[in-house]
């Protein structure tokens, strides 16, 4: 009869004790949950909005290379004597900028850089999204499994002490046990309490990126991580990073506005041309007249030349961050490899661990059953059971993590190739 009694507690501890078997599969998938987030990312169709106003401003510096047209309906009151009434006119005028020591060609080009520029941290921003959108769903998923866990050890904890005081009451253990096994079933309680704080707080994370949080309670992407070694070698460049290649075009954007400004203290050259009627009284009669007109800047307040020596600070502003990324990438890049072989390897460590304390505390609790383990040595089962579990959660919530900041490092994207795979894809311009 004990050996069916001992069959039966096994079975029923080693389906409460895994957290998988309990785990909800239902709602949506964690890859599809992952480009759900990034369609909707509002930081993404900002620096969009941040796109179109760049062009906008190119074809603003297109247009100073254009000729101006414009129309004049005026009116002149004549002071001869004897008093002439009011003479109506119109004119038509046009004026080009002829020369302008280079300040327009040079804004050109600026503003050609800034739209390069926000085109490539359109590409940073996706990779930030990425990681913002893995980050809330793996802490969700960790903080969902980490609470089951909780509840289990309480379960578990509550069973223990319900054979603690049946063996009170034969007799067979102190009471001082059995309030050990209570104070222990009361700790857990409060730390299933803060799990569940915890788990509240990756709710309200997950429904601000998603919209829901109705996914599954699983990690797909397992298999694609442990086998993930090929990222380990990947080779850095920097030319493959659009935060590279952004502060790149920065720096030639304040070239070019430099250049501009130094432009605006130099002399310009425009013609105008004008052709109408001083007097529509008499329209048999037409006015038209050409003007050439050398601009030479002596004085104006110190304005052209205060934007000047700004553009030159901006300028090194621009190049101090290029020179700080162009020192800090490569070290950075080695360090997530590093970070990303030793998550690889803690995860399946941790899992294994975790199995391995599964069936230690299944064999321990049936010991304790039978009266050959103590309340103590059950304790420290049930707490190398709850803590070799958090840290399997620990192992695969880092793991994922590392693979995306090791990917956004090599100036990848983190590609869901499918619903339970994922891939290091280069990171190509996204399409509108």
């Amino acid at each position: 009869m004990l050996k069916w009694l001992a069959l039966l507690s096994l079975v029923s501890l080693n389906a409460s004790a895994a957290p998988e078997a309990t785990a909800p599969l239902s709602g949506q998938t964690f890859s599809s949950a992952y480009r759900a987030i990034l369609e909707r990312s509002l930081r993404i169709e900002t620096q969009r909005r941040q796109i179109d106003a760049s062009e906008a401003r190119r074809l603003a510096q297109w247009g100073s290379l254009a000729p101006s047209l414009s129309f004049e309906v005026n009116q002149k009151q004549a002071g001869e004597s004897p008093s002439v009434g009011p003479l109506n006119g119109a004119a038509l005028t046009t004026t080009v900028n002829l020369f302008r020591s280079g300040a327009d060609l040079a804004g050109i080009q600026a503003a050609r850089e800034n739209l390069r520029a926000n085109r490539e941290k359109l590409l940073n921003e996706r990779q930030l999204v990425e990681e913002d959108a893995l980050s809330a769903l793996v802490t969700f998923i960790g903080r969902v499994r980490a609470r089951q866990i909780n509840e289990k050890i309480v379960q578990l904890r509550a069973e223990s002490l319900r054979i603690a005081k049946e063996r009170y009451d034969r007799g067979l253990l102190a009471m001082q046990e059995v309030d050990k096994v209570a104070i222990d079933l009361d700790n857990s309680r409060a730390k299933l309490i803060d799990a569940q704080a915890r788990e509240a707080e990756g709710r309200a994370l997950l429904k601000s990126a998603l919209g829901h949080d109705a996914i599954a309670i699983e990690w797909p992407w397992k298999d694609s991580l442990v086998k993930s070694q090929d990222l380990d070698k990947g080779l850095f460049d920097l030319e493959r990073r659009p935060d590279w290649r952004q502060l790149k075009a920065s720096v030639e954007e304040q070239k070019g506005r430099r250049r501009q400004a130094l432009g605006q203290l130099l002399p310009s050259l425009s013609f105008s041309a004008s052709l109408g009627n001083s007097d529509l009284a008499n329209s048999g009669r037409r006015d038209w007249g050409t003007l050439l007109t050398l601009s030479v800047p002596i004085f104006e307040g110190l304005r052209d030349y205060s934007n000047f020596q700004v553009q030159g600070l901006e300028l090194q502003v621009a190049e101090y961050r290029l020179e700080a990324l162009r020192r800090l990438a490569p070290a950075e890049v080695e360090s997530l490899k590093e970070n990303h072989r030793a998550a690889r390897e803690s995860a399946l460590a941790r899992e294994k661990t975790a199995k391995v304390s599964e069936r230690l505390f299944s064999d321990n609790q049936q010991r304790f059953r039978l009266g050959r383990a103590t309340v103590n040595e059950l304790a420290f089962d049930q707490d190398r059971l709850l803590q070799s579990q958090l840290l399997e959660i620990e192992g695969w919530l880092n793991l994922h993590l590392t693979y995306a900041r090791l990917c956004h490092g090599l100036g990848g994207f983190v590609v869901a190739s499918s619903e339970v795979s994922l891939s290091c894809e280069p990171a190509e311009p996204i399409v509108r």
